[in-house]
């Protein structure tokens, strides 16, 4: 039985104008744009319209009589391949001036993982809050062409297979798939988030959702009051999870990811003529789609060398440089590369265009074998830079006790048996708060001889009670904070977070609620912010330099911050430490926790030997607030334990 195309392959300007959307969702969300949070749906978008266009591309050749494989990987290789390897060229040129040696070896290792088409194997393999957060991963957006590559290994004989055994069949490989994918997506979004995000199984469902838009009547077919119903509510769908969905705190993709790949499949759907199709179909709009790939592989190096060369996200001046230079390197990148690269290509045959590929993949393995051989060349820096690089090389989660006390995805599972276990011959301390809380963690575990601290940290939120549950986070402290204090009363508890201004009333609200329980509690300030790894601005800075350099590098605003946290705590009876002014002065801060250890390991979390410099500081005010007696010893103690500091 012949399987009919209802949607045949002619031009659609409205996918162009998808295409668009997608990738300025992306571009907008990387750049740190206000309002695109959740901007990452455009890569799901993005997985709808390839798997559409390349099921209705295969029912088309079989149509006509000229499917070929080999014919098929030869148009992947022309659509992939100029633009892949000319952005891995530049990129790995740009790597060995501004990355340490061990990132460069990870680099390498991902560039190594790229040319494979595997670097989403690479990626989850190495996943965590902070190096997902890290701003040193040029190729990390590759995980995605990993996804597609990967899943057109299989799809097309896949269809063929299917194709002959007739329409009911075929149809069912296209709804088996999504089904199968999608319920493994949300089962092991609760497992493990990073496997679902990253892996081919948990989302082949999205592509294949595109392949099953090839079951439906051509648009022309369908009542006009039906697509323009379905463009509308496709468009909003996607704009909404683009501005609520938060990275973090929405278990993603599993049943969150369906919303967004729903509506771009009814996006294309509803077809061009709708009054949404024929918005996507304006110039400018398909000028974006037309260079969406090249801006897709480009835009994410620009911003991470941004980053890397030190200059702040936070200013819009960057913003707007970074996403203007994105564009114009994505248009230089489609006309002179995309285009010119796949003319050039279509003039040889398949075996000499798959032995060009395989060439360009051997360079890439030789360059990245090389790279990692040579340990990112360590030689071409002094000695004592390389020992402040030693911090890129540990695993500072790990001694914040992370996926136990300190909850980072949601499968994680919070052990309160492990983290709230009292003591009845100390005074216990409930430490609350986000990922900045948890950092505190090395340091109060060197304090078990005066005080108990039991740790609830999760990722993403700062500590307190809210009225509006939102995220898991909130339900979480909410538990802590109110169900939890409750029914334990500890001595105190310390709340502590990456504070913003903006938590000023939550804080408020939650100190009222503590202290008209009767809960003791200890505010814990902001830390001192840089605007980049702090590791990274000691490495790359010249030695006379660092302290003074650095100090540029500070957040200015987390003074007010502190004055204006340290006010909100003691209005409401609550003990109040200042972590800026036990490590700063006159604006600049101390920057070592030892002999050539950074204080910071990134823009604000402790290493773990600063950890442990800083609670003892702060020792004293925490035995005070206890109600402990201060002892001379224990001042002698913390005196003479700590490096003098350097500011």
């Amino acid at each position: 039985m012949e399987i009919k195309n209802h949607h045949k392959i002619d031009f659609r300007p409205d996918i162009e104008g998808i295409r668009a959307v997608a990738v300025l969702l992306i571009l907008f969300n990387h750049s740190l744009v206000r309002g695109f949070n959740g901007g990452f749906v455009g890569v799901d978008i993005f997985f709808v319209i390839s798997g559409y266009l390349i099921t209705s591309i295969f029912i088309r050749d079989i149509r006509n009589g000229q499917h070929s494989t080999a014919n098929f990987y030869r148009r992947r290789i022309l659509r992939i391949f100029p633009a892949l390897f000319a952005m891995l060229a530049c990129t790995t040129a740009l790597c060995f001036v501004f990355l340490v040696p061990s990132e460069l070896a990870t680099y390498a290792k991902s560039l190594l993982a790229t040319v494979l088409f595997a670097s989403n194997f690479a990626f989850y393999a190495d996943t965590g809050y902070f190096t997902l957060a890290a701003a040193t991963r040029p190729l990390l957006h590759t995980w995605s062409l990993a996804i597609e590559e990967q899943f057109y290994i299989f799809w097309p004989l896949l269809l063929m297979v299917f194709h002959r055994r007739g329409a009911s069949s075929f149809n069912a490989l296209l709804v088996g798939t999504v089904v199968l994918s999608l319920t493994l997506s949300i089962w092991m979004v609760a497992t493990d988030m990073s496997a679902a995000f990253y892996l081919l199984p948990f989302r082949a469902w999205e592509l294949a959702l595109g392949g099953m838009l090839t079951m439906l009547p051509p648009p022309r077919d369908l009542p006009r009051w039906l697509r323009q119903l379905a463009g509308a509510a496709g468009i909003v769908a996607i704009l909404a999870c683009s501005y609520f969905y938060r990275e973090l705190t929405i278990p993603f993709p599993g049943l969150a990811a369906t919303i967004p790949c729903l509506g771009a499949a009814a996006l294309v759907a509803s077809g061009p003529d709708t009054l949404v199709g024929r918005l996507l179909s304006i110039p400018i709009a398909r000028f974006f789609g037309r260079i969406s790939y090249s801006l897709y592989l480009w835009h994410w190096p620009v911003i991470v060398f941004t980053r890397l060369a030190l200059w702040p996200m936070h200013e819009g001046v960057v913003v707007a440089a970074d996403i203007a230079i994105s564009i114009a390197l994505a248009w230089l990148s489609y006309r002179f590369i995309e285009q010119a690269g796949r003319k050039w290509l279509d003039r040889f045959s398949n075996q000499r265009i798959f032995a060009i590929a395989f060439g360009l993949i051997l360079a890439g393995v030789v360059t990245g074998g090389v790279i990692i051989a040579q340990r990112g060349f360590p030689g071409r820096y002094p000695t004592d830079a390389l020992k402040i690089a030693a911090v890129f090389d540990g695993d500072e989660q790990k001694t914040y006790r992370s996926g136990s006390c300190f909850v980072v995805e949601p499968g994680d599972r919070f052990d309160p048996a492990a983290c709230l276990k009292q003591d009845a011959t100390r005074p216990s301390l409930l430490l609350i708060g986000d990922s900045v809380a948890a950092h505190y963690w090395p340091g109060f575990a060197r304090q078990t001889d005066s005080v108990n601290t039991l740790q609830a940290t999760m990722a993403g939120c700062r500590p307190q009670i809210s009225t509006r549950i939102k995220f898991a986070c909130q339900a979480f402290f909410n538990d802590m904070l109110i169900g939890w204090t409750n029914k334990n009363r500890p001595d105190a508890v310390a709340l502590a977070g990456n504070w913003q201004e903006s938590d000023l009333p939550a804080v408020e609200a939650t100190l009222s609620s503590l202290k008209d329980r009767g809960i003791k509690a200890i505010v814990i300030g902001p830390m001192p912010r840089y605007d980049t790894s702090l590791a990274r601005l000691l490495f790359f800075l010249p030695q006379e330099n660092r302290q003074a350099g650095a100090a540029r590098h500070i957040d200015p605003g987390v003074w007010a911050v502190d004055a204006h946290m340290r006010e909100t705590a003691l209005s409401h009876g609550a003990s109040y430490i200042s972590p800026v002014q036990l490590l700063c002065k006159a604006h600049r801060c101390q920057v070592f926790a030892g002999s050539n250890i950074p204080l910071q390991f990134d823009d604000v979390h402790l290493t773990h030997q600063g950890s442990e410099l800083l609670i003892e500081r702060m020792m004293p005010q925490i035995r005070a607030a206890l109600g402990q007696p201060s002892s001379t010893d224990s001042r002698q103690k913390t005196t003479s334990a700590a490096p003098e500091r350097e500011y």
